[in-house]
């Protein structure tokens, strides 16, 4: 019981994990390294930027979108715009500039806001975006200067951006984002009329929203990694806990039988080596005669004359001188 508990406990967390916006602020964006911001599947699909009361030190940020690479490419709407443009020349003095890895830059600044101004949306058909926020260091910066963004990657296979999804152009079926961002009082979808949340004049200001602080990549690669672990030594701690899986009893009955077998075969291995071989017939070895060498008796022998015969004449005789 206390393991189903479990189970429920860790799914709970996790939807209410992956429901909601990825949100951002400017704390980090604005630093001088560019951060990574990861559009994942789903609920995970879309994130909010707002950068907001810039400090005089810090005229630009920069940070980068990376959309699912089986997505079609990134929706990109202004929610709040407060850019100063030149009102002579229509030069911008602060600026938002969309960057894409082919080279397409689009530039724009001025003043807008969902609800009261035209929609000011983009659609990049790649899954990079690299996105600048530029104000200018020659004059100083204005109260009330922000910029709010909402990123969404789109998919033009519907199947692929999740159960019920729906499709920004309907005509077309094509640029499906999830439902999850239907209705949910921010404009995904980069149509005038703002389709996903039925238009756009009773849209207001985003209020309420928690914000998360973009984290290095090689940070946020480690922690999951130690979380999964986490999870995987629960998961095993909790299996061994409650008798499941590898400890529950069908395992059990199956080591039992490998033992069982194991001790059999070692019985059947100790009888072979203790059986009686059958007695070989017995073979009688025959030793050949073994001969003594005859000694050397040469010194020893005594020379026999014969006296019927003449002995041999004498050295003198034969050699007188």
């Amino acid at each position: 019981m206390r393991f189903n508990y479990f189970v429920l406990f860790f799914t709970v967390m996790l939807t209410g994990y992956s429901l909601g916006y990825k949100t951002y602020k400017e704390t980090n964006l604005c630093s001088g390294t560019r951060h990574k911001i990861f559009l994942g599947k789903r609920q995970e699909s879309a994130a909010i930027v707002t950068i907001a009361d810039q400090k005089e030190h810090i005229r630009q940020c920069n940070f980068s979108i990376e959309a699912a690479k089986h997505s079609n490419g990134i929706y990109v709407v202004i929610l709040k715009s407060a850019l100063r443009r030149n009102e002579v020349s229509g030069i911008c003095i602060d600026y938002l500039l969309l960057r894409t890895p082919k080279g397409i830059a689009r530039r724009t600044c001025g003043e807008y806001q969902v609800g009261k101004t035209p929609l000011e949306s983009f659609v990049i058909s790649e899954t990079t975006l690299y996105v600048q926020v530029e104000f200018s260091a020659d004059e100083p910066l204005p109260a009330g200067t922000e910029v709010s963004l909402v990123f969404t990657s789109y998919f033009n296979d519907c199947a692929k951006a999740g159960p019920n999804s729906k499709a920004c152009v309907p005509e077309r079926n094509e640029g499906c984002i999830n439902s999850e961002f239907w209705g949910d009082k921010i404009v995904n979808c980069p149509s005038q009329d703002c389709l996903d949340e039925g238009g756009c004049d009773h849209l207001g200001e985003i209020d309420d929203l928690e914000y998360i602080q973009p984290a290095p990549v090689t940070l946020g690669a480690v922690t999951t990694i130690l979380l999964l672990l986490l999870l995987f030594t629960t998961c095993l701690w909790a299996c061994r806990k409650h008798h499941v899986c590898c400890w529950g009893p069908f395992c059990q009955q199956d080591s039992s039988v490998r033992q069982r077998n194991s001790s059999s075969d070692l019985d059947d291995v100790n009888d072979v080596n203790t059986a009686v071989l059958p007695s070989a017939p017995v073979i009688d070895i025959v030793h050949p005669p073994v001969f003594e060498m005859a000694e050397d008796r040469t010194s020893q022998v005594v020379s026999r004359v014969d006296p019927d015969k003449d002995p041999p004449p004498s050295y003198e005789s034969l050699f007188p001188n």
